[in-house]
């Protein structure tokens, strides 16, 4: 089975860390996403782009992934993509991460 990860956040850490998840080895389905759509733009080169690592189209898509993972700079931006509005927790389904 692939998992397939969401991944939120594309800035000085979380980009690098991206990259490295979609060129390892192990394979999964990736969702990036970024209120920035210019950093999305900075994966365009990447051998996974368009194939297992695709552009979110907001944090709704994510609700259907296993595993989230978030970096993100400051407890209170982490807490609004968890738990505001439009937030990962009314999204995710049971079981997921």
């Amino acid at each position: 089975m692939t998992l397939t990860v969401g991944f939120v956040g594309l800035g000085m850490m979380g980009l690098p860390m991206l990259e490295n998840l979609a060129r390892g080895e192990e394979r999964y389905n990736i969702l990036a996403y970024d209120r920035d759509p210019a950093r999305l733009e900075r994966l365009a080169d990447h051998p996974a782009w368009n194939q297992t690592l695709k552009p979110a189209a907001g944090l709704q898509a994510l609700g259907a992934c296993d595993v989230v993972i978030t970096m993100l700079p400051d407890s209170a931006i982490i807490n609004a993509v968890i738990e505001g509005e439009h937030g990962l927790a009314g999204v995710m389904r049971p079981g997921s991460i």
